[in-house]
């Protein structure tokens, strides 16, 4: 079973931020997880690849708020989830 209304969903794999573990289909809350990914290696770098995402958002939106602006102050917001990747990040390594 996947994602209702999105087919091929239950095929996929996902990365679950509590247990920090891969998930095969959608077996957790959608606020734990990430994903969904094609491959268990692509869910199992999903902290990685989140950072990246949220590093390049961050850079653009500075870009964006600089533009046209003399002097202006970048300003960068969290993640739309609440989730903070360091904060998940450090526990993993604990």
């Amino acid at each position: 079973m996947g994602i209702p209304g999105i087919p091929g969903t239950g095929d996929k794999f996902f990365f679950n931020v509590r247990t920090r573990q891969v998930e095969r289909g959608p077996e957790s809350a959608w606020t734990d997880r990430l994903g969904p990914y094609d491959t268990y290696d692509e869910a199992a770098k999903a902290l990685d690849l989140a950072r990246e995402r949220s590093a390049e958002w961050d850079e653009q939106d500075e870009a964006d708020e600089e533009w046209g602006a003399p002097g202006g102050s970048a300003q960068s917001g969290g993640a739309a989830t609440g989730i903070d990747l360091d904060e998940v990040a450090d526990e993993a390594e604990r």
